[in-house]
């Protein structure tokens, strides 16, 4: 994250626009995990990291991510023959969206 120094010179908004793009930027390592558990049928896993998007996605203005979030976190709390492509869905919607960011 960003330390002191580079903080102070910032007004609030500019430091929210920040973290914002922080957090869109961090997409970049989450898909490729979020495939990689997919790929292993880890959908305890997938539950925690769409359990966390639910709200981060709220948290930075982003309710599409919320919504993704809420959707994934469902369909993994039971998964079933459907799981697998239901998040592979998301996934690559989420992909989508933070693409057209």
């Amino acid at each position: 994250m960003m330390n002191q120094a580079k903080t102070d010179d910032l007004s609030f908004d500019e430091l929210l626009l920040k973290l914002k793009q922080e957090y869109i930027s961090s997409f970049d390592e989450k898909i490729p995990l979020y495939l990689e558990l997919l790929k292993q049928s880890d959908f305890a896993e997938l539950e925690e990291h769409f359990h966390k998007l639910k709200g981060s996605g709220q948290t930075h203005g982003l309710s599409k991510i919320s919504e993704l979030g809420a959707l994934g976190e469902a369909a993994c709390a039971k998964p079933d023959q459907e799981t697998a492509e239901i998040m592979n869905t998301l996934i690559l919607d989420l992909k989508a969206f933070i693409d057209g960011l």
